[in-house]
């Protein structure tokens, strides 16, 4: 039964994925500009924009259906149960720990490896051609063999402390919860000092009127930060961002050198005031918070799916399954209700993005704002004719005329009330 369940459910995932790229596609094909871009973006520059988003949507269905047949094939033919057998008959480990752990590396592995040619096509084919990519094959593997090695040492230590958990309490899930929080806020606070380092090059931005304005900015609001910093993002690609990071002690502004290349001093002031207008409302935390409360859930069910023999029973027809294997089922099991939290992560993403522009807003940098959001999209050639359906269901943001007219309606209401 629950395995029926599974691949129904993944069925309906996938055809949901589908329906929705499909109609963001004719959505491309049909679109034309809004009235307030036709004299900010160019006949030329909408077209390409078009022809790369489009060529990102039919390849994203491509590679979709690809991630989608293997995860049918896994689920049908029982090769995951199979594997781990195989893997434990070849390796000869006798502790049961270690042999999940391993399973669990060797199955992440695997998949990420044969994502690669996916990988290299979307890189140096649809971004080379559309004049993004910077990144050569050598960046490209010496980037992935570091995050071989970071997720190998982090997912072991992570499944290692779970596992431990799970065989010593009878009733696990809060204990487990309170540990994967723990364990993901260390990362959240490690990560900016510790492993974005070995992918990129940061350097303290430059004395001058860019630096002073930032600074006044931070002052002006009660953002305290440790370091303005730009990050050469033009060594990998030519898509440009800001944005801050740090929840405790350490906290920084990150600008990409594409960004000061491509946005006006005034431009770069207004994004950096939507960027601290997220931790003005505390919108990391808040994020956080949601987070944990959806790993809460998958914890509690979690527990009471493992003390269900029906479960196990009806999944791999034999008891004592290795707890690896049922924690995988069990994820492709709760993947089922990706489709109801994806949207309401990205409702909730969207009210804190308008949140973060009526600060700025508010700041007196509505104006720039607009211009900056307009420079962005330009220069990234992002999707500014989005279908309704897909945008609600996907995007994270606001889409640019939204937040263009957002802008201008609050504008008016702060003109409103001078008078």
């Amino acid at each position: 039964m629950y395995q029926q369940i599974i691949i129904i459910g993944t069925f309906a995932n996938y055809f949901i994925s589908v329906f929705l790229s499909y109609r963001q596609i004719l959505a491309l094909r049909r679109g034309k500009r809004n009235e307030l871009l036709v004299d900010k973006i160019k006949d030329g520059d909408f077209e390409m924009m078009k022809k790369y988003n489009t060529e990102k949507m039919i390849f994203s269905l491509f590679s979709g259906t690809v991630n989608f047949c293997r995860l049918i094939y896994f689920i049908y033919f029982h090769t995951i149960p199979k594997f781990y057998d195989y893997l434990k008959k070849t390796t000869g480990i006798k502790s049961d720990m270690m042999l999940e752990v391993l399973f669990m590396l060797v199955f992440l592995h695997f998949e990420r490896i044969t994502d690669i040619p996916l990988s290299l096509f979307s890189t140096f084919f649809i971004e080379e051609r559309y004049g993004f990519n910077k990144m050569t094959f050598a960046i490209f593997m010496k980037d992935f063999l570091k995050e071989t090695v970071i997720l190998t040492l982090i997912l072991s230590l992570l499944y290692a402390g779970i596992y431990k958990i799970m065989n010593y309490f009878d009733t696990f899930f809060a204990i487990i919860f309170v540990f994967v929080c723990i364990f993901q806020i260390f990362l959240v606070m490690i990560y900016p000092v510790v492993i974005q380092p070995l992918f990129n090059k940061f350097k303290e931005l430059e004395d001058g009127s860019l630096k002073t304005a930032i600074r006044d900015l931070a002052k002006k609001v009660g953002f305290k930060c440790n370091k303005i910093l730009v990050m050469d993002g033009s060594m990998r690609s030519n898509h440009s961002n800001a944005y801050f990071i740090g929840l405790f002690g350490e906290r920084r502004i990150v600008l990409f050198d594409t960004l000061i290349k491509q946005a006006t001093e005034g431009e770069i002031i207004s994004i950096l005031g939507h960027e601290i207008g997220h931790w003005h409302h505390y919108h990391i935390p808040k994020m956080l918070l949601l987070q944990f409360s959806t790993q809460f859930v998958f914890f509690y069910f979690l527990e009471v799916a493992l003390k269900n023999k029906s479960f196990e029973t009806s999944l791999f027809q034999a008891e004592n399954t290795p707890l690896i294997i049922k924690m995988i089922y069990f994820s492709f099991f709760m993947g089922i209700l990706s489709p109801f939290f994806t949207l309401l992560s990205n409702m909730y993403s969207r009210y804190n993005e308008r949140q973060a522009d009526q600060f700025s807003i508010r700041l007196g940098l509505g104006e720039n704002l607009g211009k900056g959001l307009i420079s962005i999209h330009k220069e990234n050639k992002s999707n500014v004719c989005p279908d309704w359906m897909y945008s609600t269901y996907y995007h994270s943001h606001p889409t640019l005329v939204e937040r263009l007219e957002f802008i201008s309606e609050e504008e008016k209401k702060l003109k409103e009330k001078e008078k």
